[in-house]
């Protein structure tokens, strides 16, 4: 039997998504519950989605986080759904593992949660009648909000482009967008008309970059980067030189114990993170533009600091 491929972008996202919380039985059951009775294509659904949030750090297994999970979030409308279940045994173990698993790309796409955010709460430690409604209250009180949205004219359609759709008329790549790329090669030339055939090195400064006074000494760079979260390393770097981001994504600490950075390495950077999604996808996705320090600090690091959340195109 011939075996079918699914390549529906979409398809793909809900499948991987509502399956992120495979080692949490009863999330797992709620979060799927919640979008088969929601029904709603129109909406896009996180599981497990990055928050940031210092004035309300959780409790988990002793220590605090100002970073943790929501179960399933809505973007366009603002609501999380969480599940109480912390009376199971591992529970707490398995939340502060899920934290240590954060990686590039859940640091670059963290939300702030602000007094606009509705959490919905749902407690699995109720009867199956109780659990029952209180999924069924929760999708009640998405699909009103959705609806009113809609009747505004404010809610955004959920659409997933390729690159190439997505960079359709665009002028410029903002830090916020959900785009990555696959290669190094995609990125120069989608992006700045390189001409690039299967180039792979992590400092580039492409020949179009000679039209465009804007980008007189600028390079394009391609690191691994090592993320910090709650002050914990949670993903590896390249041998040589150590990327840490930091700061919110705000700054990239460079060292190497037995080089300094060359002169291509203190123009300014125009940086694209290699990055494995949520989703275990990889890609490199654009952090920004990064002014390189004057010289190293007292412990022979190196700190680049973001000037820029955006990049013009050259196309």
């Amino acid at each position: 039997m011939e075996q079918k491929i699914i390549n529906d972008l979409k398809t793909i996202y809900l499948i991987k998504t509502l399956s992120r919380t495979k080692r949490k039985d009863y999330e797992n059951y709620v979060i799927n519950a919640v979008w088969q009775k929601l029904d709603d294509p129109f909406i896009e659904p996180v599981s497990q989605q990055y928050v940031y949030n210092p004035n309300k750090s959780r409790e988990i297994s002793g220590r605090k986080y100002a970073h943790y999970f929501i179960d399933l979030y809505f973007p366009g409308l603002n609501i999380g759904i969480e599940c109480d279940e912390a009376h199971h045994l591992n529970e707490e173990n398995q939340k502060a593992d899920t934290i240590r698993e954060a990686n590039i790309y859940d640091a670059l796409h963290e939300i702030e949660l602000n007094s606009e955010y509705e959490n919905i709460r749902i407690d699995v430690t109720q009867s199956f009648d109780s659990i029952q409604n209180q999924i069924d209250n929760a999708v009640h009180r998405i699909k009103e909000k959705a609806d009113k949205l809609r009747s505004e004219g404010k809610l955004q359609k959920w659409t997933i482009q390729t690159p190439e759709e997505y960079l359709a008329g665009k002028t410029e790549i903002t830090v916020r967008d959900k785009i990555g790329f696959d290669t190094i090669a995609d990125t120069c030339n989608m992006l700045f008309s390189a001409e690039y055939e299967g180039y792979q090195r992590s400092v580039a400064v492409p020949k179009s970059f000679n039209r465009k006074p804007e980008f007189d000494n600028h390079v394009l760079w391609f690191p691994k980067l090592r993320v910090f979260v709650d002050g914990e390393p949670v993903a590896a770097t390249q041998s040589g030189w150590e990327n840490d981001l930091v700061d919110s994504g705000l700054t990239i600490i460079a060292r190497n114990d037995t080089k300094e950075p060359g002169d291509i390495l203190k123009k300014i950077h125009i940086t694209f993170a290699w990055q494995k999604d949520a989703l275990g996808i990889t890609s490199y996705k654009f952090v920004g533009i990064f002014e390189p320090p004057k010289a190293a600090n007292d412990d022979g690091t190196y700190h680049y600091k973001r000037i820029k959340d955006k990049c013009p195109l050259i196309k």
